[in-house]
């Protein structure tokens, strides 16, 4: 098979000897499949260095693995403290980040808040500036399902976070 060619499930169940199915379902740590077949299969993944194809995985499942994240702008170190825990507990729970930022500009704004209603992620986390004028955009984005969590500002159908500075709070 050339260098440059992706290993498939056709692939591992022509060099096991068995069928599509039974690749899957020993990926799936089944017990339909006899340990035998399941060691042969194994052998053949591991021989052509087999890898799933994780979209074609979350698309049967419907999830796409990936929560997208808005902030207003990088230079911001207070944004980072948020984009750190967010990547750090999404990580955990199996899911990518995509991070995008407005430089603090309205058409951006509006233009990122279209793009993450296409791309349809799992989620999304909007830290914004100019939400007041995208109610279009955000309405949009939390009808196309998924979750939505909006940092300080609320929007109805949306979580919200509140976040405070330490070295700031009152008590």
């Amino acid at each position: 098979m050339p260098k440059n060619q992706k290993v498939t499930m056709r692939d591992v169940a022509k060099q096991a000897g068995v069928s599509i199915n039974t690749v899957s379902l020993t990926l799936q740590d089944s017990d339909l499949v006899h340990p035998d077949t399941k060691d042969r299969v194994l052998s053949a993944v591991q021989e052509l260095g087999y890898r799933p194809n994780v979209m074609a995985q979350n698309l049967r499942r419907g999830v796409v693995g990936t929560i997208g994240i808005m902030i207003p702008e990088v230079h911001n170190v207070h944004f980072w403290d948020i984009v750190d825990g967010a990547h750090d507990e999404a990580y955990q729970n199996g899911y990518g980040m995509v991070l995008t930022h407005t430089s603090l500009n309205r058409e951006r704004e509006l233009e990122v808040l279209r793009g993450l209603t296409e791309r349809r992620y799992d989620g999304v986390i909007l830290a914004q500036t100019h939400s007041e004028q995208s109610p279009i955009e955000l309405r949009e984005l939390i009808q196309h399902g998924g979750a939505v969590v909006t940092l300080g500002r609320t929007w109805e159908g949306a979580d919200r976070v509140l976040y405070f500075r330490e070295d700031t709070a009152h008590v």
